[in-house]
């Protein structure tokens, strides 16, 4: 496991889940929002975006969190593991807005500088609407690279820290 893609919705707990496994098994973590977005919220031009992630996917060993799905299949040519975070809705949602209070005020990690954490409406509703449209376009993908990658998806947080704790034996192990 020296590449690793992290996918899920919103308030999924991608970047937490990649900083975790990167700790444990020394493996640089590279977060998605930074090359998406400019420091303050700008929002990068589509190409520029693309060529950070190319960039990103050429080294030998990474984490890479986010969806992106526009370089999924670039990103998963050169995945050893795709982890899919499918979280309930009204549990994202709550992490959401937890998220929002936790780093009120400020930049949480992996985000560009002057990017404060914020909950827009917009965003907002492209959480509640990842369910039936980021999923299932992500379900396709993931069936569409089916036997040529490995995937494992996690439904539930509760199967998240037993995939984790995992890990983490490993390392101990």
């Amino acid at each position: 496991m020296q590449r690793v893609m992290i996918l899920g919705g919103p308030g999924a707990g991608k970047s937490t889940m990649a900083r975790e496994i990167g700790a444990w098994k020394g493996i640089p973590v590279i977060h998605m929002d930074p090359m998406y977005w400019k420091p303050h919220w700008v929002q990068r031009a589509p190409e520029e975006t693309m060529a950070l992630v190319t960039e990103a996917a050429a080294r030998p060993r990474w984490i890479i969190d986010g969806n992106h799905l526009s370089s999924f299949a670039m990103r998963a040519a050169r995945a050893d593991v795709v982890i899919f975070l499918d979280l309930p809705v009204w549990q994202r949602i709550g992490r959401l807005f937890r998220r929002r209070w936790q780093y009120r005020g400020q930049v949480r990690p992996g985000m560009p500088e002057g990017c404060t954490e914020r909950l827009t409406l917009p965003f907002l509703w492209f959480a509640l609407r990842y369910r039936s449209d980021g999923r299932q376009r992500t379900k396709a993908l993931l069936r569409e690279w089916e036997g040529r990658l490995w995937v494992v998806k996690l439904r539930t947080a509760e199967e998240a820290e037993v995939f984790l704790s995992g890990l983490a034996g490993e390392r101990k192990g």
